[in-house]
């Protein structure tokens, strides 16, 4: 049986005091005893053979990150990504990197609400919407499994006296020869997690935030087909559930939900039959998860025997339309 183990797309992200945009984040992913981490460092990528299509880079000693653009051939690299100076918010708001948290940024100009969340949009936040003002910003970026593309997510947040009140964010995808192919804009949610298939055909980012008095929008998802430019499949959990991550694996999309009580959640997006997934698993000592593969997850017990949980057969399924 063809295996993978399990590879999650790179992930940088952060929190701050009085916001969090993704609650318990951090560079690995623990699945009951199993890791799933990506551990590239700049200059790194998964790919085995040749030179790498796209590495993460520093710019220079400021500790910017960019993301390189190499000829697989030659090693020479063909063109560069700033991911800093590519901040949509750079010029808008006067945005400026935060000397103090990497990947963060504080601005000069000083946004107000009716210019930064449409009403229409404010309704979904589990706060009440009030005068304030956009304080800073983060960034998070992600290169897919096969190391031809590569997405940047960046996130605004409307703050006021240490209280979230609303966000919004822009995605920019590049092929491996560093073009931009897709720009998509968020008004109403933030960018914790992102993902893209190895097809280049559809992304899936998680979401959500709190602050030190509690939720300001509920952690979900969000998967968007690159072709047609649209939603395609969105969920947004109540308060018991404390992470979504999102990850890609054999062209699909796979959400890993971890909530109250241990429970895992792991919903899987065929986007090529348009068939959405859904099992409840509950790990312990006498069974853990060990793998995905392309069939089915593959769940261990104490002894080391191993059973697989089939899509087609043991998952709860659902049609769902990923082209329109």
């Amino acid at each position: 049986m063809k295996t993978l183990l399990l590879v999650i797309s790179l992930l940088l992200t952060a929190s701050v005091i009085g916001f969090n945009p993704l609650r318990n984040v951090n560079s690995s992913v623990i699945l009951n005893s199993i890791t799933v981490a990506d551990n590239r460092q700049p200059g790194d990528s998964i790919r085995d053979k040749g030179f790498k299509h796209i590495q993460l880079k520093n710019e220079s000693d400021n500790g910017k990150k960019q993301f390189a653009f190499i000829d697989s051939v030659t090693g020479r690299t063909k063109s560069v990504f700033s991911i800093d100076e590519n901040n949509p918010y750079k010029k808008r708001y006067s945005a400026y990197a935060n000397p103090d948290r990497d990947n963060y940024f504080n601005f000069s100009k000083k946004p107000g609400i009716n210019e930064f969340i449409p009403q229409k949009k404010a309704a979904h936040y589990e706060r009440v919407i009030k005068d304030a003002t956009v304080n800073w910003a983060y960034t998070n970026y992600a290169i897919n499994n096969n190391n031809n593309w590569a997405v940047v997510g960046y996130s605004i947040i409307l703050n006021e006296d240490n209280t979230s009140l609303g966000c919004q964010s822009e995605l920019i995808v590049l092929n491996k020869n560093g073009n931009p192919t897709v720009k998509i804009k968020n008004e109403d949610v933030n960018v914790n997690g992102v993902t893209i298939t190895d097809d280049g055909k559809f992304l899936c980012f998680s979401y959500g935030a709190d602050d030190e008095y509690g939720t300001l929008l509920n952690e979900g998802y969000r998967i968007y087909n690159l072709i047609s430019k649209r939603v395609v499949a969105e969920e947004q959990f109540p308060g018991q559930y404390y992470n979504v991550r999102p990850i890609t694996l054999f062209n699909r999309v796979y959400i890993i939900i971890t909530r109250g009580g241990g429970y895992h959640d792991y919903i899987v997006y065929d986007t090529k039959k348009s068939v959405r997934y859904k099992y409840e698993f509950l790990p312990g000592p006498d069974k853990q998860l060990k793998e995905f593969t392309e069939k089915g997850l593959v769940i261990i017990d104490k002894n080391g025997i191993s059973d697989t949980i089939y899509y087609a057969k043991d998952f709860i399924q659902e049609n769902y339309t990923s082209s329109q």
